[in-house]
This record gives C-alpha cells, sequence and structure tokens, in this order.
C-alpha cells in the first residue's frame, strides 16, 4: 500500500509508478503536439504577415524549449521512486509548462493577445482530470501569478512590447479589468476541474 498526498493505492508498488509514469509519458506527447501544432500557427502568421520575424522568433524557442524538456523529464521520473519527490517532479513540469505557455502568449502580443490564455485553461483541466484538486489550485494560481506579472511588466514597460497591432494600446483600468477577468475564469475552472 503506497500513501500519497492526494490517495491510498492499493495496488503493488511497481503498478503505481507504471500508472504514474504512463500519465506523464501520455503528457509529454500532448504537450509536443500543442506546441508543434501552436508553432504551425505561428509559422502560417508569419508567412501570411500577421506576425514579425521577432514574435515568430521568441515562440518558436519557446515552442522547442517546451518540446524539449519532455525527454529529460520522463529520464528522471523514470528513476524516482519516492511518492513526495515523484509530485515535486510532476509540479516542477507543469510549473515549466506554465513558463512557456506564458512566453508564447508573450511573444505574440501579451496582453493583446489574452484569447490565449485558453491554454491555461487546456492545462487546468487536463491536471484537473489526472491529479488531486490542490494540484489544480495550484496550477491555475501558478497560472494566475505568471500572467499577471507578465501584464504588469509590460504594462508599466519593464519588459518589451512584442505588439502584432502597432497601435494597439490600453488604459491601465482596461488592463486591470482584462487580467481580473482571466484570472477569475481560471479559478472558476479548477472549481469545476
Amino acid at each position: 500500500m503506497i500513501k500519497t498526498a492526494s490517495s491510498t493505492i492499493d495496488s503493488p508498488p511497481g503498478a503505481y509508478y507504471q500508472q504514474l509514469y504512463r500519465k506523464h509519458y501520455q503528457g509529454a506527447w500532448v504537450r509536443a503536439g500543442a506546441c508543434f501544432f501552436m508553432w504551425l500557427v505561428a509559422l502560417l502568421a508569419y508567412c501570411v504577415d500577421v506576425i514579425g520575424q521577432p514574435n515568430f522568433i521568441g515562440v518558436s524557442i519557446t515552442d522547442l524549449c517546451l518540446i524539449t524538456m519532455n525527454p529529460p523529464a520522463l529520464w528522471v521520473l523514470k528513476r524516482i521512486r519516492h511518492p513526495l519527490y515523484l509530485s515535486m517532479i510532476s509540479t516542477a513540469i507543469n510549473l515549466l509548462e506554465i513558463v512557456g505557455y506564458t512566453a508564447v502568449i508573450y511573444f505574440l502580443g501579451g496582453i493583446e493577445a489574452s484569447y490565449l490564455t485558453t491554454i491555461y485553461a487546456v492545462l487546468i483541466a487536463y491536471v484537473g482530470a489526472i491529479d488531486n484538486h490542490r494540484k489544480t489550485f495550484l496550477i491555475a494560481g501558478a497560472c494566475a501569478v505568471f500572467y499577471a506579472a507578465m501584464v504588469l511588466l509590460e504594462g508599466g514597460g519593464l519588459i518589451p512590447w512584442f505588439r502584432i497591432n502597432p497601435h494597439y494600446d490600453l488604459m491601465w483600468s482596461q488592463r486591470l479589468a482584462i487580467l481580473f477577468t482571466v484570472i477569475s475564469l481560471q479559478m472558476l475552472l479548477a472549481v469545476i476541474a
């Protein structure tokens, strides 16, 4: 019997670890497929002159990082047998994923690309389906923190703005309204998930 933070599993230890590894293996393929799809869409947008070269290069590097993190992460997961360490590595993978998705949003216009926060929603729903409710709230909270940091740093001029539309500009009240709406929807999704 193995005790984890979320449940007690009445199966041989090997079966539990194999099942957990399969979930992460599947998650790695989903992540890689999503990144490849995002890159193809960015390539199409670049080819039809919707986004510029800096936007496309930023998305390409970010997607490449997200894809190449999978083999080392799976290698580490395959060798760890302690439930606490497995949980920590799993959470670290999700946090790196959130950083990567935030970078994609940033390179495609930042707050101008708020429609891309659906990437966060997919991750929150996926974690909600395969993990415990506490981790779902942790992931939703991390999405909110990284997105808020990007919006505030970009709006304050502390990081460059990779605009798609050069005339797109918002007042601080509008930025905060969008930020509040996005974070509220993420938390609502965490409750539902």
